[in-house]
């Protein structure tokens, strides 16, 4: 056993003892178990207390130093806080997507945020005084179990009132770890080494925080299941579990008798819940335009506000142990006033999500330092000063900027943001508890505690509700008619980059709207920012008024009592709301502009690729034209250098050309057709690009069109989807995106020779199946040609396919969903059908054959070649690229058309009027869903298109978000004569 250690420490600036009893503590260094309702002295049981009577001016108190077991504890504290901060932050960024997946009211997006620190603030007063009767190792472990129950319950929610609930106990759960690692720190630590061990937990907490809306951003990238922010908590929940049982230790604790629970401020704590519930519900409500909701807004707004003034009455007067500790409020304004600023930074979702590494790096290693700095010399008034400084010069600048804002000019600022959150924080914490005499150094910490949350619980819905209520105003500016506004008008188009309930002509004008909304907002609160900031600066720095001085705190002097104006209390309570509304900001309109787009792309944090709107209907999609953001464009020109421009993006639909231009005239054009997919995991790949490119390149050799690079192809495709992602169809309605890029001439040209100038388009819009999903009867084509033998038949070319329209519309009359062409040249050899290629299936005994056609007048089919690699490579059958003879089409068992708008259609029959022939094949019976080998082969294409089986050929291209500003610069390109080439 180690020698008993004696350690004195002499504080010459407390005031004159002479003559009191005053107790110095030889500690032992053993620490033996005890039960957890014994008293600890001095966090040693072996402590032996001497008396002695001083006549010095001199006090002779301990001072503590930590061992293994504390550091264990406090490591353990630590955990507990980056849970905390992870588990409040990593739901911040997909609250809009949330509400759409559980069929939740996009109005209502924000409220699981609301639920989560509404019932975190509220219990965090009752878990300390539980914790005084149950022993708070043992309230600590009921807190995390709750908080636990709470995480499951939102993993499993199947509708969004599940997942309210669910935050709810989470938040309940989560207060008590807040509350009671803070009342355990107070009980084992001296003042002056307090705030080097709360930097630490802070320190780390502040890890959760940033790795929190990452994780989030990254889940909406990458189309992670919405669960698995939930799920990566609960291995933190179950060592927790462990950890405060293993490490967790009663520190200077006399448990109270079990009946003082019922003496608890229940009656307080339930009517100030359930009024700010009132309150908020009728914030959220307020300014939509249903008479019903008017009068439910207003009911709720007053229930609210009477029951919070009938519990702020009760707490002053008629509770006996009040949960709202009035004495403590009237300590000096100064350590509140820091509290209300704390969460405009430190739990801002718009720092988090967009500012987050600049800022939250810096705050990190500034709350570190500072605490270190204030422990080791006992003075924080430094830290507060410097720190307000940098948040009022940081605030100034940010009001200054705009969305043309560049990265050297915003990450300083930011940086500057972020020093200045730290030091403010740390003083924070150290001003707390010195600014409180002993009997309230607990109530100060959890006070402070309860008036952040509570504001950042009040900010969330203030703003979320200004900001939706001034942009259904803004609609109405417009013109908007007022049947196409409703409660989701505004909710839905943040939560989407257009609003299709909104004619196109005024998308322009609405988002410009939005975003001068969204500027006002943030530049407002900087403002607000400033003016409270410089008010406590200037009162506490240069006048001395509403705080003691410098000396009596450095001095750890006794503070005296002063009773602070109720308007002081009220407008750090109004701080403290205003310090969080830029919250919904970054949960919902933030993801709309275009600086949220450009510094997360930077950041690698954009949330992309983007849910699918939810103004479609996925589950009735047809094939049919649908407006998006915009087309990609490319540009040649001989006279320019003769090579093709750099990709730029146009929102408007229509493209201005030239009545003279040869595209037009001459049908000098060759197109394309591919489509893209949305995968399980929310990622999107186009199904084999490059095979498109290489065909465009032949078939632009035919109408004298200089050929598209295969590289500029792909990537004018991938940047179209990349910008047009959320209309990429959700992976369960089987529906996909069609891509059609286009080549044309385009320069005004008489003569019948090459223009100068051509225009490469790329198009994108959500579509079904283009022949629907049953087998279909086809009729041979016999009084119209397709295409000559040394023709453009093999070409993907305009010219190949409207003369046959009316001859399919008239087939189509008939009862024949699908024409089919034979050689123009015999009349005796199967072509192609007239939108898809022909694929016919051979069956002898066990033995099976594709047979595709070898004609020099079809088109090389993308979709039929993957069929036959298929068909070969995955189920072993023979393929065959052969001449087919009109006589062998009774010889095939199944019969399918191959195309990209089709993917893989059944064909029922196949008739020949003047030979009265009707040859049939096996469809699948009645419903005509497809053969065996049809089912077999479509499964499987569709299994790797849509990413639900291994992509083992390599086919699939992923789609990645554009580059930085790319849509931007792009711009929003009229289509006016002053355009035309």
């Amino acid at each position: 056993m180690r020698s008993p250690s004696f350690t004195l420490f002499r504080d010459n600036a407390t005031p004159n003892t002479s003559q009191e009893s005053m107790k110095r503590i030889i500690a032992v260094d053993q620490r033996p178990a005890s039960p957890e309702n014994e008293v600890e002295r001095g966090h040693h049981e072996n402590a032996l207390e001497l008396d002695d009577r001083r006549t010095s001016t001199d006090t002779v108190r301990r001072v503590w130093v930590a061992n293994t077991g504390d550091w264990w504890m406090i490591a353990c504290f630590a955990v507990l806080g980056a849970t905390i901060s992870f588990d409040a932050m990593v739901v911040v960024t997909i609250l809009p997507d949330l509400s759409t997946v559980l069929q939740g009211n996009p109005t209502d997006a924000l409220w699981p945020a609301t639920c989560y620190f509404l019932a975190n603030a509220v219990v965090q007063r009752f878990f300390v005084a539980m914790s005084q009767v149950l022993g708070r190792r043992f309230v600590l472990f009921i807190s995390v179990a709750i908080f636990t129950v709470g995480n499951l319950l939102s993993c499993i929610a199947p509708l969004f009132p599940v997942l309210l609930v669910g935050r709810a106990i989470q938040g309940i759960g989560a207060g008590g770890m807040v509350a009671i690692p803070l009342a355990i720190l107070t009980d084992m630590t001296a003042l002056q080494q307090r705030a080097g061990y709360n930097g630490i937990i802070l320190l780390v907490s502040a890890l959760g925080a940033l790795t929190g809306p990452v994780a989030g951003a990254l889940f909406i990238e990458h189309g992670i299941l919405w669960q698995w922010i939930f799920y990566i908590t609960l291995p933190l929940c179950a060592i927790l579990l462990l950890g405060v049982q293993m490490v967790v230790r009663p520190v200077e604790q006399q448990l109270k008798p079990k009946r003082e629970l019922l003496d608890l401020d229940w009656t307080g704590g339930t009517l100030f819940t359930a009024s700010m519930v009132s309150v908020l519900l009728g914030v959220t409500w307020f300014g939509e335009e249903d008479s019903s909701h008017r009068l439910q807004t207003w009911v709720a707004l007053g229930a609210g506000m009477v029951g919070l003034l009938c519990a702020m009455l009760y707490e002053k007067a008629g509770a006996s142990k009040p949960f709202l500790s009035f004495p403590m409020v009237k300590k000096s304004s100064m350590a509140f006033t820091l509290v209300c600023m704390h969460s405009y930074l430190n739990f801002s979702p718009t720092l988090a999500a967009v500012f987050l590494i600049p800022i939250t790096a810096t705050a990190l290693s500034a709350t570190a330092a500072a605490g270190m700095l204030t422990a080791r010399f006992g003075h924080h008034r430094w830290a507060m000063w410097l720190g307000w400084a940098l948040n009022i010069a940081s605030a100034g600048c940010m009001m200054l900027m705009d969305v043309h804002t560049s990265a050297q000019i915003y990450v300083p600022i930011f940086v500057a943001a972020g020093l200045g959150h730290g030091l403010t924080v740390s003083a924070m914490h150290a001003a707390i508890q010195q600014l409180a005499d002993a009997p309230h150094v607990q109530d100060a910490t959890i006070i402070a505690s309860f008036l952040s949350t509570l504001g950042m619980c009040a900010g969330i819905v203030m703003t979320g509700a200004t900001f939706r209520n001034r942009l259904t105003h803004n609609l109405v500016a417009l013109d908007v008619p007022r049947e196409m506004i409703d409660a989701r008008t505004a909710e839905v188009f943040l939560l989407g980059p257009t609003n299709t309930t909104i004619p196109a002509v005024q998308q322009v004008q609405y988002e410009s709207g939005v975003l001068d909304d969204f500027l006002k907002i943030v530049k407002t609160i900087n403002s607000s920012i400033i003016t409270i900031a410089t008010e406590d600066y200037i009162s506490k720095f240069v006048a001395g008024i509403g705080g003691p001085s410098p000396q009596a705190i450095d001095n750890n002097c006794q503070i005296e009592e002063r009773n602070a104006n109720a308007v002081i209390v009220f407008a750090s309570f109004q701080c403290c709301l205003h310090s969080s509304r830029i919250v919904p900001i970054a949960a919902v309109s933030v993801r709309r502009t275009p600086l949220f787009r450009s510094l997360t792309t930077c950041l690698s944090m954009a949330p992309f690729p983007p849910p699918p709107v939810d103004t479609i209907d996925w589950n009735n999609v047809g094939f049919k034209v649908r407006e998006v953001n915009g087309h990609v464009e490319s540009h040649f020109s001989y006279s320019s250098g003769g090579t093709w421009s750099e990709p730029r993006f146009v929102a408007s639909p229509h493209i201005p050309l030239h009545g003279m231009a040869p595209g037009l005239n001459y049908g000098q054009q060759a197109y394309e057709g591919l489509k893209a997919f949305r995968h399980p995991d929310g990622r999107i790949a186009i199904f084999r690009p490059d095979r498109n490119a290489a065909r465009m390149r032949r078939s632009a050799e035919f109408v004298s069109i200089p050929p598209v690079p295969e590289e500029l192809f792909v990537r004018c495709v991938r940047l179209a989807v990349a910008a047009n992602a959320e209309f990429v169809p959700p992976h369960e309605s089987g529906a996909a995106m069609y891509i059609r890029p286009l080549v044309f001439g385009s320069s005004a040209q008489l003569g019948l020779s090459p223009p100068d100038e051509y225009t490469f388009v790329v198009f994108v819009m959500p579509t079904g199946v283009y022949h629907g999903v049953h087998a279909v009867d086809a009729l041979i084509l016999e009084d119209f040609d397709r295409a000559a033998p040394e023709g453009t038949g093999s070409a993907k070319v305009g010219g190949n396919y409207a003369p046959v329209l009316r001859h399919s519309e008239k087939a189509r009359r008939e009862g024949f969903g699908i024409t089919l062409h034979l050689d123009s040249k015999t009349r005796s050899e199967v072509d192609e059908f007239s939108t898809s290629a022909f694929i016919g299936v051979r069956k002898t005994g066990s033995n099976i054959t594709i047979v595709v056609p070898d004609s020099r007048n079809v088109i090389d089919s993308v979709t039929a070649a993957s069929v036959c690699d298929i068909a070969s490579n995955v189920f072993g059958y023979s393929v065959e690229k052969r001449r087919i003879a009109y006589d062998e089409i009774r010889e095939f068992a199944e019969v399918m058309a191959a195309g990209t708008a089709a993917a893989l259609v059944p064909i029922r029959s196949i008739t020949m009027r003047s030979r009265n022939d009707r040859f049939t094949f096996d469809c699948g019976g009645e419903d005509g869903a497809g053969g065996e080998v049809f089912s077999k082969l479509l499964t499987t294409l569709r299994g790797i298109q849509n990413g639900t089986i291994e992509d083992r050929f390599g086919w699939l291209v992923e789609v990645e978000p554009p580059p930085e500003g790319w849509v931007d610069a792009g711009g929003r390109v009229d289509a006016t004569v002053t355009n035309v080439p």
